[in-house]
């Protein structure tokens, strides 16, 4: 029987090759994943310039360290509790100039939908890789964002924003490897968590805010202390303090009475 001779050079070649065509499928597909996790897209910076009418920006961010993403598009429905509406009929509006994206991303359409009570900000047509926006780590605004209301907005009840998921639904899409990725939708449901929302509070809080969180305040007393991004006090709200410590990392807003002997943080305005 003739000896088999094994070409121990072409098996390490064929290995090192396969193992090279492994390293590069893991890190693809590692890519795709990861990249839902490194970003996030907030709601921020809420203020009523009067009673009938209520500001807020969205705003998306880079980070765990990404040296930045380039954003395609995104479509964004953001829910409104109907009852901080109180029965009146909204006119939403982008504020001209508001928004930080290339000139061709910058988004215009936008509607209050009643029945439903939300909102929706449509996208524009994606302008191909290589001339979207670059989102970095210090974060862009897509837009501020105006909602004119036709009576006073509730003063009991907060606005209780929240990006929607389910149809129509929130969408955000990048550019990787020169196609679009969807990283947030309702069908991909991973980069949903990557979406945050303000934290508010009316004597009992729906979430404990976080750093990372803005905390919008309607009345109450408080009885843990506040890390926060921004913190907005309600027009005509008396919120109780004693004892607590509230640290802002961005931006206080006044607008009612603040009571207590607590120590309150505020760093000079970012905005």
């Amino acid at each position: 029987m003739e000896a088999v001779k094994i070409n121990y050079k072409s098996m390490k070649r064929f290995s090192l090759i396969h193992l090279s065509v492994l390293f590069l499928f893991f890190n693809v597909v590692g890519a795709t994943k990861v990249l839902a996790q490194e970003f996030s897209c907030r709601i921020e910076n809420e203020a009523f310039v009067s009673d009938q009418v209520y500001e807020f920006d969205v705003v998306l961010y880079a980070i765990d360290n990404t040296k930045g993403w380039e954003y395609a598009l995104g479509v964004y429905y953001i829910n409104i509790d109907p009852l901080f509406v109180n029965g009146g009929q909204i006119d939403a509006s982008v504020i001209a100039g508001s928004s930080q994206l290339n000139a061709a991303q910058q988004v215009k359409a936008i509607r209050f939908k009643q029945p439903g009570n939300y909102l929706a900000i449509a996208a524009k047509t994606p302008p191909g890789h290589g001339n979207g926006t670059i989102i970095k780590e210090e974060g862009l605004r897509v837009c501020r964002v105006k909602l004119s209301n036709s009576v006073a907005y509730s003063s009991k009840n907060a606005p209780n924003l929240t990006f929607r998921w389910e149809a129509p639904n929130t969408s955000l899409i990048a550019y990787q490897e020169k196609l679009n990725k969807v990283l947030a939708s309702n069908k991909e449901s991973e980069g949903q968590k990557s979406f945050y929302t303000p934290v508010y509070f009316s004597g009992k809080w729906n979430q404990q805010p976080e750093p990372n969180k803005d905390a919008v305040i309607y009345a109450g007393t408080l009885k843990t202390g506040i890390n926060c991004r921004n913190y907005l006090l309600k027009n005509g709200a008396k919120h109780n303090y004693q004892g607590q410590t509230i640290n802002v990392s961005n931006q206080f807003i006044k607008h009612g009475e603040l009571i207590g002997n607590g120590v309150l943080n505020i760093p000079k305005s970012k905005q």
